[in-house]
Formats: C-alpha cells, structure tokens, sequence
C-alpha cells in the first residue's frame, strides 16, 4: 500500500507514520512537510528515509519505497 502523509514530521504526523509503518511494513508512505516549528525530520529518523525533494515551500520525505 502506498499512502502520502501531510505534516508527517510533527508530533502526531510522526507518531501516526511510525504505527503505520509498524503496523503495515510492506507499504510506503510519501510526507509532505512545510517544516516549520512544529515539523521535525529528527521525529522519523527510525525509519529509513530513501529520498528527500526540496522546494521553496515544503519538503517531500519518501519513506522506505
């Protein structure tokens, strides 16, 4: 399965992708995060993050693809 996330680097969008992923191992998850003060890459570094897209106004995160 494969599912996009947005504000997965706060609190709850973190948490929520970290019971996800533990929950369904064989899916992949694309994050769309503006990180701000609330979003922080930090909150999903147990996960394997396997690309990560810049632009002016948000990030993408690809988690395990």
């Amino acid at each position: 399965m494969k599912l996009l996330v947005t504000g997965g680097a706060g609190f709850i969008g973190s948490n929520f992708i970290l019971y996800f992923l533990k929950n369904h191992p064989q899916s992949s998850i694309v994050n769309l995060d503006k990180l701000t003060y609330a979003g922080n890459l930090e909150n999903l570094e147990s996960i394997r993050i396997t690309q990560i897209i810049r632009l002016p106004t948000e990030i993408f995160v690809i988690l395990k693809v």
